[in-house]
């Protein structure tokens, strides 16, 4: 029978202790920990993630976005822990935000990005402060769909939301130059969203507004989970709130009876708005 040596025992014994010591660190270390699943699809568009990723532009990723915030400084892990892509399989990639995510813009603010972590799966190894961030994940291959399921491991609390509701910039959300003739102008703010018909004769907003709703009326209703909610519907012009936390407005335009205008957005973040019809 193989017996270990005195002074190999107590070596033995000593980088046992180490190792044990170096578990009970790393569990007082990753103290806050959260994983979702999402879904890459068409709704939230698409964006060039080679250059979120790489810094060179030549893809047309689609894309999803994922706010978190996390109340206390340090490294945090962020891992794709598994994926099912239509065409790629498993190989996804990130891209790390902060303040704000810009898809057609996606070198804006960006912290870091990744594309294979020691497998097709991406990580980031990041050190934050307190505060909230955005990660976007998206697939290598073009146009890919599919399923995914992200974690995120840190030495503080971490905390989903679908959105960064209610951390306005600029008050208009449809301020681009794509809507001097829409029918509507939606302010979002700190207090809540209010929306004004415009005049197509004189392109001014009508008083009273079609809709104002305060920010504790939306916060009471919450983030309709399994099917679209209507928040106001008033004057032809509906606001919805979508399954996930965006917000929706469907209305008309006055001069084309019947032809629909409608775009959403999240939260109050103008960059984030897009048109579904118009």
């Amino acid at each position: 029978m193989f017996k270990i040596p005195r002074f190999d025992r107590k070596a033995v014994l000593v980088i046992g202790i180490v190792m044990l010591m170096s578990l009970a660190f790393a569990s007082v270390v990753l103290a806050g920990s959260v994983s979702w699943s999402g879904t890459l699809d068409t709704s939230d568009g698409s964006f060039d993630g080679y250059l979120a990723v790489f810094g060179s532009p030549s893809g047309t990723q689609y894309y999803e976005v994922q706010f978190f915030t996390v109340d206390a400084a340090g490294v945090y892990q962020i891992r794709m822990d598994s994926a099912s892509f239509s065409i790629c399989s498993d190989d996804g990639m990130f891209a790390l935000y902060q303040g704000s995510f810009n898809p057609a813009n996606p070198l804006a603010n960006r912290l870091a990005g990744n594309d294979d972590f020691g497998s097709f799966l991406p990580g980031i190894d990041v050190n934050l402060t307190a505060g909230t961030y955005i990660l976007v994940t998206t697939s290598f291959c073009n146009l890919d769909t599919g399923t995914y399921t992200n974690s995120i491991n840190g030495p503080g609390n971490i905390s989903l939301s679908t959105t960064d509701t209610f951390n306005p910039g600029d008050d208009r959300i449809n301020a681009t130059g794509k809507d001097r003739a829409a029918p509507v102008a939606i302010y979002c703010t700190a207090d809540g969203i209010t929306i004004l018909k415009i005049d197509p004769a004189t392109a001014k907003g009508i008083d009273p507004a079609a809709i104002v709703i305060s920010k504790a009326e939306i916060d009471e209703k919450g983030v309709p989970e399994s099917e679209n909610l209507l928040l106001a519907d008033n004057a032809g012009v509906q606001l919805w709130r979508l399954v996930g936390g965006k917000f929706q407005v469907n209305t008309v335009y006055p001069r084309e009876p019947g032809k629909p205008w409608a775009a959403n957005w999240s939260g109050c973040d103008r960059s984030s708005f897009k048109h579904i019809t118009s």
